[in-house]
């Protein structure tokens, strides 16, 4: 490169940008759910609350909560469960194994 160099460096991000798991600013996988559930959950549901909010007033009607469809399935799959998590979120599985594997084996073994 006609004795051109290029030197990179990088700079230490601000602490409270850290990922809570590695102690440093980096996502791997799904860590970054895990390490920032909480704050996560709390954009999406934000974000949710705005997105129904424009629609009911793009759309001139009244602005009310979603029901999740999942309610519907005992009534059309024989032998379907459905188990409500208070408080639950997407990645229920991960954030509690142990109730969520204790109610699999339940509907399993019947």
């Amino acid at each position: 490169m006609g004795g051109r160099t290029l030197k990179s460096s990088s700079t230490a991000a601000a602490a409270i940008f850290n990922n809570p798991i590695f102690g440093v600013q980096l996502t791997a996988g799904s860590f970054s759910v895990r390490g920032r559930y909480t704050e996560l959950r709390r954009t999406g549901a934000a974000g949710r609350e705005m997105l129904i909010s424009a629609a009911a007033k793009q759309w001139g009607c009244v602005q009310r909560p979603i029901e999740p469809t999942g309610r519907r399935v005992p009534s059309v799959v024989p032998h379907a469960v459905l188990k409500v998590y208070p408080g639950g979120a997407h990645g229920i599985a991960i954030v509690d194994p142990e109730r969520v594997n204790a109610d699999l084996l339940a509907f399993v073994n019947g």
